[in-house]
């Protein structure tokens, strides 16, 4: 099997160089006597890189450390297929990791088409052509993301301002809330004792006392929300009277009519006066202390309500953030406040005032157009640039050497290190399962034997290789035969 042949003789040191197609990726192992991989064909799938890898990147290799080096070529799409395979790799690498952590946070990082077609052009004029597009849009986006920024910023501090004021007036509430919610509760506890000990009580009022003993707990819940909010003074304490405790739940006693007024009558009839209970039947019970949580965003009295500062609460948290990056708060002073929203402004001025220096601004389409003298610069700067790749490029034995030094030091032996022994495939090696030689196994390479000086090689191994060239021309014919009897001739020359 030449596969098994290749690879043992590899292993053994009998072949120095192997190239391979991608087939290469399964059923060859080359670790034994490899430490170096080129992989000269980009890949779009990484689970196919992998494999390539595998077959020197293993147990049992001899070296310490196995490269693999993937050349990228200037002017071509290997630089954007190589991302991508990279990025593959990463993505599948995350999978396989078990401590919680990503490596792939950062590899949103596109390759934009008109990138790609620039890496592949060699014209100048069209480089800059594409470079003025792609610099036109960056400036765009940055001009709209600029505008963004200050139109925040502005609606920040308006919404900070209305959020201060309506938070100050609730804030100056919360002992007036504490006060009427412990007023209501202390109705409630002793109209539930009462409850419990009058036998005679209608069957109406004793069917009250699961909603008391609710009532109770809700009324503990709400003082303890309010209370946290008096002392912590924080808006979100605040908002969180009505968001917690406050959710779902109704205050009062019933809503029932007929029931109201024969309760009104009991609480009476028991030593209570009107003004300690007449808020327990209040649909808002801190409506008497002009604090309302349960209205309507029509009604009048919203713009002063504790719903209202709650509806305003999202918006003033991401005021908050936007203006905690430049060391503020929705508490800052006004004039703290304008001096950011005109530096915002100013960097708007600024970007409009870049964007004019070298493009055109289309305002109906909401575009801008590069000026001509600016691509003129962008084109001579590709020039530049070509004309210093192709000088790279042309000082060919200055890249080799680089490159032999470098990144392959391995396959930088010299000729005495070819012994001929080693590296020929004997006759008995090259025949197929009927005996037969097989003329496509067995390959002179003629620049390799021209480089040989006839004293590194032994006479009688010249000899052998002149019989063996010589079975040969038995089987062959046309430029095979010639070139056979070529190499026989180079031999005796040898000899």
């Amino acid at each position: 099997n030449r596969r098994d042949n290749i690879t043992t003789f590899f292993n053994l040191g009998r072949i120095k160089v192997v190239i391979g197609t991608s087939t290469i990726k399964e059923g060859l192992n080359f670790q034994e006597n490899c430490a170096t991989l080129f992989i000269l064909t980009p890949s779009w799938n990484s689970t196919d890189i992998n494999q390539v890898e595998g077959r020197i990147h293993r147990q049992g290799n001899a070296y310490g450390y196995a490269r693999v080096i993937t050349p990228v070529v200037a002017r071509s799409m290997d630089s954007f297929i190589y991302q991508k395979y990279d990025e593959k790799r990463s993505r599948l690498a995350d999978i396989w990791k078990n401590d919680g952590k990503s490596d792939t946070e950062d590899l949103n990082i596109e390759i934009k088409a008109e990138k790609q077609k620039e890496l592949i052009l060699d014209n100048a004029a069209e480089i800059g052509r594409i470079r003025g597009d792609m610099k036109a849009r960056v400036m765009m986006n940055l001009y709209n993301k600029s505008k963004e920024d200050a139109e925040s910023i502005r609606s920040a501090v308006r919404k900070s301002g209305a959020f201060s004021e309506l938070l100050s007036y609730h804030l100056d509430k919360t002992k007036d809330m504490i006060q009427c919610a412990q007023e209501n509760l202390d109705v409630i506890i002793r109209l539930n004792e009462i409850i419990k000990k009058d036998e005679e009580a209608k069957s109406y009022i004793r069917n009250l006392k699961p909603r008391l003993e609710n009532l109770i707990g809700y009324y503990n819940d709400l003082i303890d929300a309010i209370k946290k909010a008096d002392e912590s003074k924080l808006a979100v304490d605040v908002v969180n009277i009505i968001s917690r405790s406050y959710a779902s739940r109704t205050y009062y006693i019933t809503d029932n009519y007929d029931t109201k007024l024969e309760l009104k009558e009991y609480l009476v009839e028991n030593g209570f006066k009107r003004s300690e209970f007449e808020n327990l039947f209040e649909f808002d019970i801190f409506e008497k202390v002009e604090v309302y949580t349960k209205i309507d965003s029509y009604s009048p009295k919203y713009d002063s309500s504790l719903k209202k500062l709650k509806d305003y609460y999202g918006s003033s948290v991401m005021a908050e953030k936007l203006l905690a990056s430049e060391g503020l708060s929705i508490s800052s002073t006004i004039e703290e406040l304008n001096s950011v929203v005109e530096r915002y402004e100013a960097n708007v001025t600024a970007i409009t005032n870049d964007i004019k220096l070298n493009y055109d601004i289309v305002y109906s389409d909401g575009k801008i157009i590069p000026k001509p003298e600016y691509v003129a610069v962008l084109v001579e700067e590709a020039r530049i640039e070509l004309d210093e790749e192709n000088k790279l490029a042309r000082s060919s034995d200055e890249l080799g050497y680089i490159f032999a030094e470098k990144t392959n030091p391995q396959l930088t032996y010299l000729k005495s290190d070819v012994d001929l022994t080693k590296c020929e495939i004997h006759y008995d090696e090259c025949c197929d399962t009927n005996g037969k030689r097989n003329k496509d196994e067995m390959i002179i390479d003629e620049d390799v034997t021209d480089t040989i000086d006839a004293d590194e090689v032994p006479v009688n191994e010249t000899q052998q290789a002149i019989d063996l060239l010589t079975d040969l021309l038995d089987v062959q014919s046309g430029d095979e035969l010639q070139e056979t009897q070529e190499a026989i001739d180079l031999l005796n020359d040898l000899l």
